[in-house]
């Protein structure tokens, strides 16, 4: 029997570890994050070339042999990735002389140059709205790397995972996204030089390591498993001046359509199904919420979907089911924790429910799992 669980789920607090200074957790997420290789848009991209011209240098021998920057394409749709993608990040920094150049584009490009997603993220009420538009609408900047908010006592932490790339192009991107962050973290703060109390970089200490205190305004610790920011847990909910609720729907409305016609998914069911994905909280689902993201009631986006043969409820045992998945992959929980944490008050209902969804139990597909470790090893 499933039952309403009052704990905010961004992912398990059992996989944090704990800075013994203050608390401030962080994540391990390599056991359970399925490798997406990375990709970067064409409007990351067109800010790393601004910034190079910035700088007085003239960066189009950096961009003849990539074919997929070619041609018309939408703002967000992916420009390069892979090989292609580190060497644009290799070539960049030599040809500005500087390693830190993520730490220098970072600081530097405008909100808007990332299009609807930067405006969006402006209109936001709070920290933790925004988190949540970038969960969704990532990968019109970036691609293949997990996105999450962790809270406990009186911190919180925005973090990623290390991007699946070269440790150069890793390194870059890293260094981009965090500074990146603390601009608009600040905006939020509503202090220009409000410093996080921490930073921790996934790469080794670089060459210009005394950077970051200069740019943070903090202690920066390197080798640590993620990219991520640990500050103050009530910037979380501070309530923003510059809110735009309605520019923020029409915003939305753009940013979905972008995100549709850049991954193909046409249909309104797609639309609900990418949605969910990025929910917080499966359990007390927010179903008045969720149809308000198009302007629409409970009553009329169960009707939408009914038309494209969907229902609400079986999109959301999907949802469940992928989560369910992600929790059994970590080997460190038992099955009845795990239930517990999906809301489920009896462990025979969730082997149930996920034998539904898998035609596994629950212990098959962890010793499945484990046999598809043990053969890789």
């Amino acid at each position: 029997m499933r039952r309403c669980h009052p704990v905010r789920r961004h992912h398990p607090l059992s996989v944090f570890r704990f800075n013994p200074d203050y608390g401030a957790p962080y994540f391990t997420l390599a056991a359970f994050i399925e490798v997406v290789q990375m990709f970067v848009s064409r409007l990351m991209v067109q800010a790393m070339l601004a910034e190079l011209q910035a700088r007085g240098l003239k960066p189009n021998n950096l961009l003849p042999d990539f074919t997929p920057l070619h041609g018309e394409q939408l703002p967000g749709a992916p420009g390069l990735k892979g090989r292609e993608m580190e060497l644009l990040v290799e070539r960049a920094i030599r040809q500005s002389g500087g390693p830190a150049l993520g730490l220098t584009m970072g600081q530097r490009t405008p909100e808007t140059m990332l299009h609807v997603l930067g405006h969006l993220l402006l209109t936001c009420g709070t920290v933790r709205d925004a988190f949540e538009v970038l969960q969704q609408y990532a990968t019109l900047m970036l691609g293949g790397m997990e996105w999450y908010l962790a809270e406990r006592g009186a911190v919180a932490v925005f973090g990623f995972s290390k991007p699946k790339v070269s440790d150069e192009a890793a390194r870059f991107w890293g260094d981009w996204v965090l500074a990146f962050a603390l601009r608009v973290g600040r905006q939020y703060a509503r202090d220009p030089k409000a410093a996080p109390h921490e930073v921790h970089l996934a790469h080794p200490t670089p060459s210009y390591a005394q950077d970051y205190a200069k740019v943070f305004g903090c202690t920066g610790r390197f080798d640590q498993p993620n990219y991520a920011i640990v500050f103050p847990r009530a910037l979380v909910d501070r309530r923003q001046p510059h809110a735009d609720p309605m520019l923020s729907a029409v915003l939305r409305e753009t940013a979905d359509k972008l995100h549709r016609q850049s991954t193909g998914a046409s249909s309104f069911a797609e639309r609900v199904r990418h949605a969910l994905r990025y929910e917080q909280d499966l359990v007390n689902m927010d179903f008045d919420r969720l149809a308000s993201r198009w302007g629409m009631t409970r009553r009329t986006l169960r009707r939408r979907l009914s038309a494209e043969g969907q229902s609400l409820s079986d999109l959301l045992e999907e949802a469940c089911c992928r989560q369910a998945k992600e929790e059994l992959r970590r080997q460190d929980e038992s099955t009845k924790e795990i239930a517990v944490r999906l809301g489920y008050s009896e462990t025979s209902a969730f082997h149930g429910a996920f034998k539904r969804w898998t035609g596994q139990s629950p212990t098959e597909f962890r010793a499945e799992i484990a046999a598809a470790h043990s053969a890789t090893r």
